[in-house]
């Protein structure tokens, strides 16, 4: 996940500098944060669960946010489910990193952290490209890839990305 290998110490070629510069703390500090971590996704989950089951939504529409609600409203929720979503894929990452650290199968250096602090990003790029997850990058990576070879070389994609080409 997010570039790390099961192995220690080992990255690969596709992790951002974030995590190829990671320095894990000692197991013991690793387990504390990654349970405190948990709880509080669980407590924001919990009372963003209690603010959407007050919102009276209309099931039978086929978006999220009903544009029957006032603005603020719809503003609001769609914040809300947003951060409901990062909270669950945070939680299933603390969860899996807590037990395969603690069982002893892997070293927290396997495990950086799943976001780097995404609401003090300074622009759309920082917080995309450097503080959002990168779970899903290399698989992103690949499909664009694919589809703008269609229409460029795969030296001006590479150059488009900041890799030097030889």
């Amino acid at each position: 996940m997010t570039g790390s290998s099961w192995m220690a110490r080992r990255r690969w070629d596709f992790a951002p500098s974030r995590v190829m510069n990671y320095r894990p703390p000692t197991r013991a500090v690793f387990l504390t944060r990654a349970v405190l971590h948990f709880a509080a996704y669980q407590l924001v989950m919990d009372g963003i669960d209690i603010y959407i089951k007050q919102v009276p939504f209309k099931t039978t529409l086929n978006e999220p946010v009903s544009r029957a609600l006032p603005v603020w409203d719809q503003i609001l929720c769609g914040f809300a489910i947003g951060t409901f979503l990062s909270c669950g894929m945070a939680m299933i990452y603390d969860l899996l990193s807590i037990f395969f650290v603690a069982s002893g199968l892997t070293s927290p250096s396997s495990w950086p952290p799943f976001f780097e602090e995404p609401l003090l990003a300074i622009s759309l790029q920082d917080f995309w490209s450097n503080r959002w997850h990168h779970m899903f990058r290399r698989s992103f990576t690949h499909l664009s890839d694919t589809f703008l070879s269609l229409f460029f070389s795969a030296d001006a994609i590479k150059r488009s990305r900041g890799i030097t080409v030889y």
